[in-house]
């Protein structure tokens, strides 16, 4: 294979018999007029409009027609330049979100864009290909650099007609597209086989965890009981912030950070003391979010941490009556009763008035949980693969983009 040479571009190194060129002048480039905006009154349902395509239709890069807006036929026919087909190519202009993009494909209804979307239309070259290329960090960094700031950032579109990307021959455009839309397939269908994985186990829950039906060889007792019958609702000594630090030994967990990476850490030395003299959970409880978006659920791994007192909360109680890993999944579908204020709360009369079902026989609940977890880990395993393959494909797109990698 012939050894490929670069040479040095706006964009970074690329091959020698590779140019540049500005987005303008592969397409052209259509965004919504300000005075042919919509309003609320211009929102019909969906047999009375066309689809108003927003940036939440957007997601990794693909498009998503799960939740939609609609918009009159009058305003959809108002503006045929930025009529949507399946082959466009659509990128955010404003707001947070500013700089994702994805192809259009599958749409099966006819559609416009709002006005935070930009469309390319009259692409010139590979379709798929530049679907990509928009996606890659030399492309993102260019939307950063020219970006308005302010409280709404806003990406002009005339600056975005002078990005530079690669300018190559037709052929290796398609090859390289047709390498990344398999791999984009291969994401897809794990993806349908993850949600269908996931529904099975939620129509499995639905049964076992009901009583519904029962594993064979349990036909036993099922109770009712009050949380607060169970066990004692229990949570962490009050930490305060100048007992916090953004670097140290122990994480301390706050409702923000609650199973997600701390962003305050307390001493050993302090951990070790509050762990002594107060309460503190062991290890296999189940940690209940009381703050915020209720009821996100841990399992404490046992490993140094520390917890806000009063956001998160767990049931102290006693095995023998109900093992943690089955109240864990009883958790999943409990629906909290709470106390709406400002913030959404999950109050201690709340939480200990909440009555559950569950079989008197730990075995029966071990035998549930048992069948659940393997679900579980058979989603774990799926959504493992499945993040393997999309940082492979981050590395085709970096190699394949920039001819690192050469396809002819």
């Amino acid at each position: 294979m012939k050894e490929t040479r670069f040479k040095q571009t706006e964009i970074g190194l690329l091959p020698e018999d590779w140019n540049v060129t500005t987005l303008s002048r592969v397409c052209k480039i259509f965004g919504r007029i300000g005075y042919r905006g919509y309003s609320t009154a211009d929102i019909v349902t969906p047999e009375n409009g066309a689809i108003s395509i927003s940036p939440t239709n957007i997601i990794n890069g693909q498009m998503d027609y799960t939740k939609c807006t609609y918009i009159s036929w009058h305003k959809y026919n108002e503006s045929p330049e930025i009529k949507i087909y399946n082959g466009d190519i659509l990128i955010v202009k404003t707001g947070s979100t500013y700089g994702k993009s994805a192809l259009v494909k599958s749409l099966a209804q006819k559609a416009t864009i709002n006005p935070q979307i930009v469309v390319l239309k009259d692409i010139n070259i590979d379709n798929v290909f530049l679907s990509y290329v928009c996606l890659t960090p030399q492309f993102l960094e260019q939307v950063e650099s020219v970006i308005v700031g302010g409280a709404i950032p806003t990406l002009s579109q005339k600056k975005m007609g002078q990005f530079i990307i690669p300018q190559l021959c037709i052929k290796e455009q398609k090859k390289i597209a047709s390498a990344l839309t398999s791999i984009d397939n291969l994401l897809l269908s794990l993806d349908k086989l993850i949600e269908k994985k996931r529904l099975i186990k939620q129509g499995t829950m639905q049964e076992l965890l009901t009583g519904k039906k029962r594993l064979l060889g349990f036909a036993g007792e099922w109770v009712e009981k009050r949380l607060g019958d169970i066990g004692v609702l229990a949570m962490c000594k009050r930490v305060f912030q100048e007992e916090t630090s953004e670097k140290g030994d122990v994480p301390f967990y706050k409702i923000g950070t609650f199973g997600h990476q701390a962003d305050a850490y307390i001493s050993v030395d302090k951990y070790e003391q509050l762990k002594r003299l107060y309460r503190f959970p062991k290890k296999g409880d189940i940690l209940i979010s009381a703050a915020g978006t209720i009821g996100r659920t841990v399992i404490y791994d046992g490993k140094p941490a520390y917890f806000q007192d009063s956001n998160i909360i767990w049931l102290n109680h006693n095995e023998k009556q109900i093992i943690n890993k089955f109240l864990y999944y009883i958790y999943k579908r409990v629906k909290w009763n709470t106390e709406n204020t400002t913030i959404a709360r999950l109050y201690n009369d709340n939480f200990n008035n909440m009555t559950i079902r569950f079989p008197m026989s730990i075995e029966e609940q071990r035998a549930i949980t048992s069948a659940l977890t393997s679900m579980d880990r058979e989603i774990d395993a799926l959504e493992g693969k499945k993040a393997k393959y999309e940082q492979i494909k981050q590395g085709m797109m970096q190699q394949l983009l920039t001819g690192k990698i050469r396809l002819i």
